[in-house]
């Protein structure tokens, strides 16, 4: 019985399998007569370009953003989750650069300075305004960054107090 169902199983395989190369073979004459058509033929060629120029658009936006990682002194974090690890009895950090948005994940507080976001926030939010108004104080304001971190850590400390007085 089983040998049946296996053997009606293949042949129902064997006849979608047929029917599909027979639909691909369909499509690729119809392809074949429509590339002849200029129109068609310069669309075909742009839409590889376009491909093309994607991927190297891509591609050398990664390595830029590689470089900006490499040259940033990732002097402020955001806090995007901790995690307490019971067994090791200790927290695993990740934190977002506000300057370059590398993230990094460690099982110690190595970060130099460190955002914590509001309970009541969620991480993407967070990161987003801080790194909006950091943004905004780092290009409208004649300050230096540490000028510019300095006032993040105040700013945020003064919310983070607030939060905690509201708790209590």
């Amino acid at each position: 019985m089983e040998k049946f169902m296996l053997s009606r199983r293949l042949e129902i395989l064997k006849e979608k399998l047929r029917e599909t190369s027979d639909r691909i073979n369909t499509n690729d004459e119809r392809l074949s007569e429509l590339e002849q058509i200029p129109q068609v033929k310069e669309y075909g060629r742009l839409l590889k370009d376009k491909q093309d120029l994607t991927n190297t658009r891509d591609e050398l936006s990664r390595m830029k953003e590689e470089i900006e990682m490499s040259l940033c002194n990732h002097d402020l974090f955001v806090q995007l989750q901790v995690d307490y690890d019971n067994i090791e009895g200790r927290n695993y950090w990740m934190c977002k650069c506000i300057s370059c948005g590398k993230v990094v994940e460690s099982s110690s507080k190595m970060f130099s300075e460190v955002l914590v976001k509001p309970t009541n926030q969620s991480p993407i939010n967070f990161y987003n305004e801080v790194t909006e108004m950091y943004n905004y104080l780092k290009e409208k304001a004649d300050l230096s960054i540490e000028e510019v971190n300095q006032i993040m850590l105040h700013r945020y400390q003064s919310t983070k107090e607030k939060e905690n007085t509201k708790a209590r």
